[in-house]
């Protein structure tokens, strides 16, 4: 496979009563969120950038991230049906966000 260029979401996760974590997240991330943390403490997912994603490592980056059960429940053995749910983002629709400043 190669590397293709994916929509980024900025979304928060709520982790606990007291703790709320913003991040960001590759939209084929987002069923691994909603398995590992439950749909409700997701927030809905805002457009952010794109992010360019190797297809050959992509299912180990997912694994070694959020644990091999949650990776494999989602994707399958190996990462079968990672192919399925990554979607590359057309160049147009591609947006630049600058970082924030400190």
């Amino acid at each position: 496979m190669s590397k293709i260029t994916v929509s980024v979401f900025a979304v928060t996760i709520r982790r606990d009563a007291q703790t709320i974590t913003p991040t960001f997240a590759c939209a084929h991330e987002l069923p691994v969120l909603r398995m590992a943390f439950g749909k409700e403490n997701v927030s809905k997912p805002e457009p952010s950038h794109t992010y360019e994603v190797d297809m050959d490592t992509e299912f180990e980056r997912l694994s070694a991230k959020y644990g091999g059960e949650v990776a494999v429940a989602v994707f399958g053995e190996d990462g079968v049906h990672l192919e399925r749910v990554v979607e590359p983002q057309k160049p147009a629709k591609a947006a630049k966000v600058e970082a924030p400043a400190a």
